[in-house]
């Protein structure tokens, strides 16, 4: 099933299969360069920072996405495992995978697997004003499990940005609007099987 991330978040598949139990040590390992990895969701969570609107109309348009349980997040390793790549995939064949329409390349260091998808500017209607977004993602290979966190940090760019962060804030319950906004979306999962293209 396909997650439709919308403004936001860039899409990314996860695959409802059954879950199976491999025992392995913390990666990447050289043995699995090249290879395709499946990771299943176990739990996750979504956190709106303290400087987030809560105003409700604004939160539904962003549409931001959770995850479900037992899903599958899938990416590939580099043949030098220095890299990663962020892949879509139909079932666990690895046949069924092409790299994922959110143009995510990790950087792997140890354990870690970073990307930062630098800005990106959204149009707000009927003002000269942007959302300036920047996603970063960041995967830990524990061996076993696997830690993700998606943090979206919020900006704003235009002209009128002043005057409508201003009223944002004054249409929200809590005072905030959009400007040092920081979504989070965390989850846990449990390591699948590492396999050849």
């Amino acid at each position: 099933m396909r997650i439709n991330t919308s403004i936001l978040f860039a899409s990314c598949l996860f695959l409802v299969l059954p879950a199976c139990d491999l025992e392995r040590e913390p990666g990447p390992h050289e043995s699995e360069h090249g290879k395709i990895l499946f990771w299943s969701i176990t739990e996750d969570e979504l956190v709106w920072g303290e400087s987030c609107s809560d105003r409700e109309q604004v939160r539904d348009s962003l549409s931001v996405p959770q995850l479900q349980e037992d899903s599958f997040l899938v990416y590939q390793l580099s043949e030098d495992g220095e890299s990663a790549t962020l892949m879509d995939c139909t079932s666990t064949d690895p046949g069924t995978c092409s790299v994922s329409a959110a143009d995510v390349v990790f950087d792997v260091t140890g354990n870690t697997l970073a990307a930062d998808r630098g800005l990106e500017l959204v149009s707000i209607a009927d003002v000269d004003c942007e959302i300036a977004q920047q996603q970063i993602w960041t995967l830990t290979d524990a061996g076993e499990t696997l830690e993700f966190v998606r943090d979206l940090h919020l900006d704003l760019q235009g002209d009128e940005c002043e005057d409508f962060e201003a009223w944002l804030r004054q249409e929200s319950p809590n005072g905030q609007g959009f400007v040092g906004c920081v979504i989070t979306l965390a989850a846990q999962a449990e390591f699948y099987s590492a396999r050849q293209p």
